[in-house]
């Protein structure tokens, strides 16, 4: 559950941050949460401009810290968090699914 915390607060802050250029207009960031078996899938969506973050340029390998630059930490941080990405572009908005497996412990 904290990998998908994690991944959540970090997708909707760049979307927040990133995905609206117009001045205040009102938008609309929707999440739901589904479970099938041992499989849990967050979908993130958005009314922003379109972004593919499985399209983003992976960060480089950085050996020292002076070698790291500004951004695409998030984007880095939400593929490893999760067990897979999806995300499609449909009716003027964007879909993110973040996968996360979570087997079901067995009742004592």
């Amino acid at each position: 559950m904290h990998r998908l915390d994690l991944c959540s607060t970090e997708v909707v802050t760049n979307i927040i941050s990133h995905a609206y250029e117009d001045g205040g207009v009102e938008h609309q960031i929707a999440l739901s949460l589904h479970r099938d078996g041992d499989v849990l899938r967050l979908v993130i969506e958005d009314d922003g401009r379109p972004f593919n973050p499985l399209e983003a340029v992976p960060l480089a390998s950085a050996t020292t810290v002076d070698d790291t630059r500004v951004g695409g930490w998030g984007i880095l941080m939400v593929r490893r968090a999760s067990d897979d990405l999806r995300y499609q572009r449909a009716d003027g908005r964007n879909r993110l699914t973040v996968i996360q497996r979570c087997p079901t412990a067995d009742p004592p």
